[in-house]
């Protein structure tokens, strides 16, 4: 189920992955909704199959249980954790979910950067 990370700022989309070697893992995609980062959001309804509308004021609106139990394929990066030691930082690299696309999509050869 969908929730607010931020409250009006920004949301989460939990997920778990039910096939391969991490079959079981558990992990969030986060998304803004700011009018530059609604693009995220759109992105991964989109690969969910999750009509989405606008509400009275032009955001993007959806059924948050319109997107429990669908499935889709997430693309994972290896991200260099730059936090200071203050922020929680350990100055390491770790794997994290960044894009989202509709099940069976075809990934290109080469993804960039």
């Amino acid at each position: 189920m969908p929730y607010w990370k931020t409250t009006g700022i920004s949301m989460g989309f939990p997920f778990t992955i039910v096939e391969g070697e991490d079959k079981g893992k558990e992990g969030e995609v986060f998304a803004g909704v700011s009018k530059d980062a609604i693009w995220k959001v759109k992105e991964i309804l989109e690969a969910l199959k999750v009509k989405a509308g606008a509400n009275k004021a032009g955001n993007v609106a959806f059924n948050p249980d319109d997107v429990v139990g669908k499935r889709a394929m997430t693309l994972w990066t290896l991200q260099q954790d730059r936090r200071s030691m203050a922020e929680g930082g350990k100055g390491g690299t770790y794997t994290k979910p960044v894009r989202v696309f509709l099940e069976g999509t075809p990934l290109p050869v080469d993804l960039g950067s």
